[in-house]
């Protein structure tokens, strides 16, 4: 029952790090790019 728990809040830890990384990692090839074209 715990383990479950733990497992499910572990992926859901997970998820949410890999969503931010991917909005950080969006965010910067942005940043990239503008500062390419200035």
């Amino acid at each position: 029952m715990f383990l479950s728990k733990a497992q499910r809040c572990l992926n859901e830890y997970l998820y949410i790090v890999r969503a931010l990384f991917s909005i950080f990692s969006v965010a910067g090839d942005k940043s990239a790019l503008i500062s390419v074209t200035e």
